[in-house]
């Protein structure tokens, strides 16, 4: 749903546009866009990271393990990319200039919910220059079509992440 979100926006998008991905299930705050906006003067794609402590609500489904677990791997993806601080590989908030999009589109190919880090590696394979920045997330509203809380289904989504990193 990801890909074709993007794809359904940029038909409608020229230079100089960005392609702002989103779930609409409440987590995110539209206000973080002018953030996004902001960084993406110097790179062409910006992250979000929902790890910043300060700017996460309780009850979430970034908990005891979810969250530690989400930086690990982001930490695994970073050094296999060396020289992108990476902290939240599971966070679809995301925004990209339209030229950027343009030119990484074709190389997506990975289907599920380790999507994320395929964008994100696929970005990073093409040297293109990346960057995360701390967005506020909130409790979700109604039930989460991906993880959510579900540490069966995280785990198996964790090593399809894994996977992917060690193919990269």
């Amino acid at each position: 749903c990801c890909q074709r979100a993007m794809a359904e926006a940029a038909k409608d998008l020229k230079p100089g546009d960005v392609v702002v991905l989103c779930e609409g299930d409440l987590t995110f705050s539209g206000k973080d866009v002018k953030k996004f906006l902001a960084y993406l003067e110097n790179s062409d794609m910006v992250l979000g990271t929902r790890a910043t402590q300060e700017l996460r609500e309780q009850d979430t489904q970034m908990d005891w393990l979810i969250n530690p677990a989400n930086q690990l791997v982001a930490k695994i993806l970073q050094t296999r990319f060396w020289g992108t601080r990476l902290t939240d590989m599971g966070c679809t908030y995301r925004a990209m200039r339209f030229d950027a999009y343009q030119r990484v589109k074709h190389n997506f190919t990975v289907k599920g919910n380790h999507f994320s880090p395929h964008m994100v590696i696929e970005v990073l394979k093409l040297h293109m220059r990346l960057i995360e920045i701390p967005i506020v997330f909130r409790k979700r509203g109604g039930l989460s079509k991906g993880v959510g809380s579900n540490k069966i289904k995280a785990a198996f989504v964790a090593i399809d992440m894994l996977k992917l990193i060690y193919r990269a």
